[in-house]
């Protein structure tokens, strides 16, 4: 029997290349983020070590238990913390053959209000502590300056 495998595997997701910012990397940001909902960034200057604290730092906020992560809720500005199956961001989406009924199968955190200049998030004191500590808080607030087309 033999065994034909694909070398490649196609991306579907648009990606876009962050390293010079205009107009047009805006409009692509934009057009990927309103018809993927997801897209890929390259040219972000950061190093893997970078990328993997981030991952780390999200890994750890989102094995809080769900009691702690909850006392966060997202609010009318679109900040804070939304639960697994609460959001549906597609709400007539269809999903294996039928209309979606409950909320996407994901949780998030959402940081609004942010001086791309600085980093800082204004959350009024609603941010969990994880986001607090100080090597914690040096990693957000580089990461929206450096990303802050």
């Amino acid at each position: 029997m033999t065994i034909t495998r694909t070398s490649a595997v196609e991306n579907p997701l648009e990606i876009v290349d962050i390293s010079k910012t205009d107009k047009q990397i805006s409009e692509k940001l934009l057009h990927a983020a309103k018809t993927q909902g997801f897209l890929l960034l390259e040219g972000h200057g950061f190093t893997q070590s970078e990328v993997d604290s981030l991952f780390q730092l999200s890994h750890d906020f989102f094995d809080l238990p769900t009691e702690e992560k909850l006392k966060y809720p997202i609010d009318e500005s679109n900040r804070g913390y939304t639960a697994m199956g609460v959001e549906n961001l597609e709400e007539d989406a269809v999903v294996y053959g039928k209309t979606q009924a409950q909320g996407d199968p994901k949780e998030g955190f959402n940081f609004a209000h942010l001086d791309l200049q600085t980093g800082k998030a204004d959350h009024d004191g609603q941010i969990p502590p994880i986001f607090q500590t100080d090597e914690n808080k040096k990693l957000v607030e580089s990461t929206v300056v450096r990303i802050g087309l």
